[in-house]
């Protein structure tokens, strides 16, 4: 007989790990054919060095071997699970022969033989994970403790399990699925009803909740990303942090803060304090006590702001955009409504750092309160707009004849000027400038349709003090000048580049009189087409008509002695042919 082991296996039949027989499987060869018959078998631990035994061995006999293979139950009279490895001697014997030992002892560890059944501390090797794991194969949940104290529970649900970790007092609604409680909470002694036990809550489903203390998810696939007492109530709503912030419209977002609210479906309150998104996809983008109760409203920051126009904007301090009448997520507390149902709708308000209220009037206005000036594609001249001044540009589209107007205040004073362009939907246009004292009106000059220009008294006038000038001096030639000029009869190739009239025209060409006065002829425009600006043209014909005069009368002087001479000679004539 030459029996040769060739596969051994140790597997641990009894649930509990201690006293409890183990079951030993493996195939036995006799020469070179699978063993049949019965034989008897005989396994001894021993310890890592094969020279020790631990304990007495253990001898089966009459082993029943069917095809080389065998099965047999071993109770090694001790607890194992948490032994070293060591190593197993197995012998055989048949028909009372001497046992002859089964090759070299081979390793047997006790810790990968119980894997089926406990996990050791210090780890385990050759576990497979579709059959060896820590968890439940029922309806129970799993509990992991820590002190004796719950600090994570995983719960089976009807769509997908529960995850509840953190305080032993967090709480989820065990009738939905998919809910969180990643951590936080606490049962200190201080917490009362008022800040909700310190405890952290879900109650629907996929709701979650992070961290912190006193929050509660608890619309459907709600967040809570940490912080304390918050509420993340309506379904997608997101809550990042910060303390008793709720985010109460579906799809809602509220990034952190402190008592915001994100109210409106698709708002946004991204921080800050005491800040309202009540409209639909409205926004409040932090500060403190700002409001977007608007439509698509916007209020950026800064303090005590309402946008309540739909698709409004505001921003600053103290500034609001009034909301309708009709407007139900919310209103503005410092300004009465528009008397319509959207508020005053596309209104861009900038209220700048006012201690005052800066409100709309109206619908789709542009409002900028900055007393420090306004600038446009440039930072160098912030007083572009002078300090303290008002400018309010104003089109009623009520009527097709309204004028569309400029008004310039000083900030102090009902005085000031009105630049504005008459009869809008007509042909014949007016531009004017008008001087007014807050009740009546005066233009001070007028362009009309046609191009013609109209000032008060009729006159255009240009500082002259002495003070302001250098380097006087006369007119050289100023008849020579004037005469020097030449003037035509004309019509424009192109009346519309040349901003004029069709037809006959009497004038100057531009290049014949920059031979005579360069300084009234300038370039425009990117063509360079030149102009004709009679810089001056006044002095020039006075001093023009006083060398004429001057040349008249030394020709009079002249005329009056030949005339007296000849006077002279007459009346001696006349004596002298007298009878």
């Amino acid at each position: 007989m030459s029996p040769k082991l060739l596969t051994l296996a140790l597997l641990l039949a009894a649930a509990n790990v201690s006293a409890e027989p183990w079951t030993y499987s493996g195939t036995l060869s006799d020469g070179d054919k699978p063993a049949n018959g019965r034989y008897d078998l005989r396994v001894t631990l021993l310890d890592a060095s094969r020279s020790n035994p631990i304990g007495s061995p253990i001898t089966f006999y009459s082993v029943d071997v069917r095809d080389g293979a065998f099965t047999v139950d071993v109770d090694f009279g001790s607890d194992l699970s948490n032994a070293p490895p060591m190593r197993l001697k197995t012998e055989v014997s048949k028909n009372n022969a001497p046992f002859v030992a089964l090759g070299e002892p081979t390793r047997f560890d006790p810790k990968v033989a119980l894997a089926g059944v406990c996990w050791d501390t210090q780890g385990n090797a050759g576990t497979n994970p579709a059959t060896n794991f820590i968890g439940t194969t029922d309806t129970q949940p799993l509990v992991l403790r820590v002190k004796n104290a719950q600090v994570l529970r995983l719960s089976p649900a009807t769509l997908s399990p529960n995850f509840l970790a953190g305080d032993p007092g967090n709480i989820i609604n065990t009738t939905k699925s998919g809910q969180v409680i990643a951590g936080g909470g606490t049962q200190m002694t201080t917490c009362g009803v008022a800040d909700r036990n310190c405890r952290n809550a879900t109650s629907n489903d996929y709701a979650t909740v992070s961290g912190g203390v006193s929050n509660i998810s608890s619309g459907f696939s709600s967040f809570i990303g940490g912080g304390n007492e918050n509420d993340s109530t309506a379904s997608s709503s997101v809550v990042g942090g910060g303390f008793r912030n709720s985010a109460s419209g579906a799809y809602s977002t509220l990034g952190g803060g402190f008592t915001n609210f994100a109210a409106g479906d698709y708002s946004v309150v991204t921080g800050g304090g005491a800040n309202w998104a009540f409209g639909e996809y409205s926004a409040a983008d932090g500060g403190y006590t700002n409001t977007a109760s608007g439509l698509m409203s916007v209020a950026s920051g800064g303090k005590y702001n309402c946008a309540g126009g739909d698709f409004s904007w505001v921003g600053g301090q103290n500034g609001t955009v009034r909301n309708g009448n009709a407007v139900s997520a919310g209103t503005c507390p410092y300004a009465g409504n528009s008397g319509d149902s959207d508020g005053d709708n596309g209104t861009f308000l900038w209220a700048g750092s006012g201690a005052s209220q800066f409100s709309s009037t109206g619908p789709n206005q542009f409002l900028i309160l900055a007393h420090g000036g306004v600038a446009i594609n440039t930072a160098t001249k912030p007083n572009f707009i002078p300090i303290d001044a008002e400018l309010t540009i104003t089109s009623n589209f009520a009527r097709p004849d309204t004028n569309v107007e400029i008004f310039m205040y000083p900030r102090a004073s009902t005085y000031g000027y009105l630049m504005g362009v008459q009869g809008t939907q007509q042909s014949n246009d007016t531009f004017f400038i008008t001087q007014t004292d807050g009740n009546s009106f005066t233009n001070a000059l007028m362009i009309d349709g046609n191009g013609n220009t109209f000032v008060k008294g009729g006159v255009v006038s240009n500082l002259s003090d002495v003070r302001l000038k250098k380097n006087i001096g006369p007119i050289a030639r100023p008849l020579d000048q004037l005469l020097a000029l030449q003037g035509h009869v004309y019509e424009y190739i192109d009346p519309a580049k040349a901003m004029n009239e069709p037809g006959q025209r009497m004038g100057f060409v531009a290049q014949e009189v920059q031979t005579v006065l360069p300084n009234w002829v300038k370039p425009t425009g990117s063509e360079g087409y030149l102009a004709v600006t009679p810089i001056g043209f006044e002095a020039l014909t006075v001093e023009a008509m006083r060398d004429l005069k001057a040349e008249g009368d030394v020709r009079m002087e002249a005329l009056e002695k030949e005339n007296a001479s000849l006077r002279a000679r007459l009346e001696a004539l006349e004596a002298k042919v007298k009878p």
